[in-house]
């Protein structure tokens, strides 16, 4: 059974309908652009994972969402399927090891996740949950929308073995 090593948590905001975690040694040779990366929610290429936002209506950013950083050892058991929307499993290569949240202009936030191993190819497992603020998150975030949403998203790294 897998252990969990460590975890972080980050709020972002999206620009332009997207969020995007990157290595801090930025792109490599063989990395796509980030915008150039088409299809689903969760995207993937060498030290650069993107996150298209849920909240379709709402492409500039209005909103926060919140992010939980898990490492282990090795593959952890699925969370409860009723806890998420839907989720999907890809492999990375981080060639620092160190990660932020980062946006299309390169505003990056100051908390890293440090996976502690560089040029490592890992199993990331992308969740994401859309969920209706309750009327005091409203109220304490000072929002006008009576139907704000928020995303929440939980990223799962463990080495990926003989690859």
């Amino acid at each position: 059974m897998a252990d969990l090593i460590s975890s972080a948590t980050d709020l972002s905001k999206p620009l332009y309908g997207h969020f995007i975690l990157a290595d801090q040694d930025g792109l490599t040779d063989e990395s796509e652009q980030p915008w150039e990366l088409g299809g689903d929610w969760f995207e993937t290429t060498p030290n650069v994972m993107v996150i298209r936002t849920a909240t379709s209506e709402d492409p500039l950013g209005l909103h926060t969402a919140g992010f939980r950083f898990e490492m282990w050892n090795g593959s952890p058991l699925l969370s409860s399927a009723e806890a998420w929307d839907k989720y999907v499993s890809d492999l990375v290569l981080f060639t620092s090891g160190r990660i932020n949240v980062t946006d299309i202009e390169g505003g990056t936030s100051p908390v890293t996740i440090d996976l502690g191993v560089s040029d490592q190819v890992w199993h990331v497992r992308a969740h994401a949950r859309v969920r209706r603020l309750t009327d005091d998150e409203i109220a304490e975030y000072e929002l006008d929308a009576e139907d704000y949403e928020a995303e929440c998203f939980l990223l799962q790294f463990w080495p990926a073995t003989g690859q």
